[in-house]
C-alpha cells in the first residue's frame, strides 16, 4: 500500500478516535453513523483488492474502530427510537466475552474463507484459544454440539422467543436442557467449523429471524486504543 494511503488511513483512526471519545448524543442522527460505518468498510475493502498488503497494525486499527462505530450507532438507536411495549421490547443482554472488541459486523459481506457474497448472521469478537464464553442472558440450552461451519456451538433459549447461537468453540461446557444463569460459561473460544482463526461468532434470533446483536448487548464501549505506529519501508505496488 503507497505510503499516502497509509497515512490516509492513520488519519481517519484519530478522527474516529475523537468523535468516540465524546459521549452519544442524539444530535448526530444514527443515520448518518450507519452511512460513515458503510463508507468506511467500502474503502476498507476496495483498498484491500487494491493494494492487498495494508499493514496489519493499521488493519487491526481500523476494523477495530468500524465496530466501535457500529456500537455507537446501535447506542443511538436506541435513544432515538419510543419505548416499545415490554413484549417487542428488546431484551437487554450481557456481552459473552470479556473484553470486547467487535472484528465482523452484522450483515452482508465477503466471507473471509470462501470469498463469497453473503449475509454474516451475527458479530465476531474477539477472543483467545480456550478463553471462557458466557450466556448473554439466563435461559435453557436446546443445543451443544457439533454444527456444520459453525463448528462447535452452543444454542441458548431465552425467555420472550429469544435465542442465541454461540459458535466455533474449541470445547463445550453445557448439555442440552441445562438450565443457565447470566453469564454462566457455554464453553471455551476456539476455531472449529470454518473460522480463519480464533473467535467468537455470536448471533440473536427471534421467531427464526435473525437480529443484529449490537441492537440487544450492552453499551460497553472501551476507549480507543492508540493507533499502532507503522514503519514506513519501501512502498510495494
Amino acid at each position: 500500500m503507497p505510503a499516502a494511503q497509509v497515512e490516509n488511513w492513520e488519519q481517519v483512526t484519530f478522527a474516529l478516535d475523537g468523535f468516540l471519545s465524546r459521549p452519544a448524543a442524539p444530535r448526530v442522527g444514527s443515520g448518518d453513523l450507519l452511512q460513515a460505518q458503510s463508507v468506511l468498510e467500502a474503502e476498507l475493502e476496495r483498498d484491500g483488492f487494491t493494494y492487498g498488503d495494508m499493514p496489519a497494525p493499521l488493519a487491526e486499527a481500523v476494523v477495530l474502530r468500524v465496530g466501535r462505530l457500529a456500537l455507537r450507532t446501535a447506542e443511538l438507536r436506541r435513544l432515538e427510537q419510543p419505548p416499545e411495549p415490554a413484549e417487542d421490547a428488546l431484551p437487554r443482554f450481557s456481552w459473552p466475552v470479556d473484553p470486547v472488541s467487535v472484528t465482523s459486523l452484522f450483515g452482508y459481506r465477503w466471507h473471509p474463507v470462501t470469498g463469497v457474497h453473503r449475509r454474516h448472521l451475527g458479530v465476531d469478537l474477539a477472543a483467545t484459544q480456550g478463553q471462557p464464553i458466557y450466556t448473554a442472558d439466563k435461559g435453557v440450552v436446546l443445543r451443544a454440539g457439533h454444527n456444520g461451519d459453525h463448528g462447535l456451538q452452543v444454542e441458548v433459549q431465552h425467555e420472550g422467543r429469544w435465542v442465541t447461537r454461540y459458535s466455533h468453540l474449541s470445547r463445550v461446557l453445557v448439555d442440552p436442557g441445562e438450565v443457565l444463569e447470566r453469564g454462566n460459561a457455554v464453553g471455551l473460544a476456539g476455531e472449529t467449523g470454518l473460522a480463519t482463526g480464533v473467535h467468537l461468532h455470536f448471533e440473536l434470533w427471534r421467531d427464526g429471524q435473525p437480529m443484529d446483536p449490537l441492537e440487544a448487548l450492552g453499551d460497553a464501549e472501551p476507549p480507543p486504543e492508540p493507533v499502532p505506529a507503522v514503519a514506513r519501508g519501501p512502498v510495494s505496488r
